[in-house]
């Protein structure tokens, strides 16, 4: 029983430095991004909607704003 513990407790002691190791190593090493002006692109949808409706008599209203993209 002891002897098993001690292989487990080494098994695990043994898996956190590799994992320790991997961590440290990939936060170490960053990546490389490369782009071109006009490479990326952002678009955007937004749906105005206007309560009471937007007229030539009723100029004012409550404007609720939807985005979607």
């Amino acid at each position: 029983m002891i002897g098993l513990l001690t292989t487990s407790g080494v098994i695990v002691k043994r898996a956190v430095s590799i994992l320790f190791v991997l961590l440290a190593a990939s936060v170490m090493v960053p990546g490389v991004a490369v782009a071109a002006p006009g490479d990326l692109m952002c678009t955007g949808n937004f749906q105005f909607e206007f309560d009471p409706p937007l007229t030539a008599e009723t100029t004012t209203s409550t404007a609720t704003v939807g985005v979607g993209w």
